[in-house]
């Protein structure tokens, strides 16, 4: 009978195509080696040094991508995700620093542009009540050498993640759930269009003493939304902002008026109050 971390990685990773079955066994066997042994070495959680030199074949090998492995479990994150009524799609980024091995090929710049490595924008799903679902999203990338442009914004990784992952199935609701890297209009836009919600630490952490997951995993429609600033540059949001469909308002005297690109409906009316705006409804009379 299989225990719990063979089952789970037979179930996400059984899937792979590495062109010889014997490396999705050697991989499926792998990933439930370190599964039981997390915090360990990668010699430690297969119990001997032979049987660590095999998972570095197995690495080493071709066929054995990072797409190729990852995209079973993407596929069983997501086909999860849609069983339930909310999930919340946690959004960071993170540093992968490979500055002591000096033979890698292909990494760039991290840290203070001394180190080398790659950056990794992570999506993560997650219930509210706390369980990890697992990722629902990746994209690696190096930043290229100084003076060098690079094609994409570091920044649109927030909306690739959401038009990746796409619209929820009915009776689903995806909230996307982010600090300040993705106060950005590209991103808003994204979830407009896809139908999600959002949860967005534009500035310092709201005052009332709770996380920005948490206060998502209580209500994903709560938050406290201070219009676009017109003193700061492009006028970013402030404060922790809620967007999605119901925030779509349309400007004050021109009802039938389309936001346009890049705003992702968030035009706030006059008079209308920061709480009113985030939730899609009329100004308040008397405002």
């Amino acid at each position: 009978m299989l225990d719990e971390a063979s089952h789970w990685a037979e179930t996400q990773f059984g899937a792979a195509d590495l062109g010889d079955a014997r490396r999705t066994d050697r991989l499926v066997s792998t990933m439930a080696a370190i599964a039981r042994a997390p915090d360990e070495s990668l010699p430690r959680q297969l119990g001997s040094g032979a049987g660590a030199q095999a998972a570095y074949r197995l690495f080493d090998c071709g066929a054995v991508t990072r797409e190729a492995v990852m995209d079973p479990h993407l596929a069983q994150c997501r086909a999860a995700a849609a069983r339930h009524p909310v999930v919340l799609m946690v959004q960071d980024d993170t540093t992968l620093d490979f500055s002591s091995h000096r033979r890698l090929r292909g990494a760039g710049r991290v840290g203070d542009d001394r180190g080398t490595g790659f950056l990794a924008h992570n999506g993560l799903a997650v219930l509210p009540a706390g369980e990890i679902l697992g990722l629902a999203h990746q994209t690696i990338w190096a930043r290229p050498p100084k003076g060098v442009v690079r094609q994409t914004r570091e920044s649109a990784g927030w909306a690739d993640t959401v038009a990746t992952i796409g619209r929820p199935p009915a009776g689903t609701r995806f909230v996307s759930v982010a600090d300040r890297g993705a106060d950005v209009f590209e991103h808003l836009q994204s979830i407009r269009e896809t139908g999600w919600d959002a949860v967005v630490r534009a500035g310092p952490a709201p005052g009332h003493g709770r996380g920005i997951v948490d206060g998502a995993a209580r209500d994903p429609c709560e938050g406290r939304r201070q219009g676009p600033d017109k003193a700061e540059r492009g006028g970013r949001l402030r404060g922790l902002a809620r967007a999605g469909p119901a925030a779509a308002a349309p400007r004050s005297g021109r009802p039938d008026a389309d936001p346009g690109p890049g705003r992702a409906g968030l035009e706030r009316q006059p008079g209308m109050a920061a709480a009113d705006h985030a939730a899609g409804r009329e100004p308040r009379p008397g405002a």
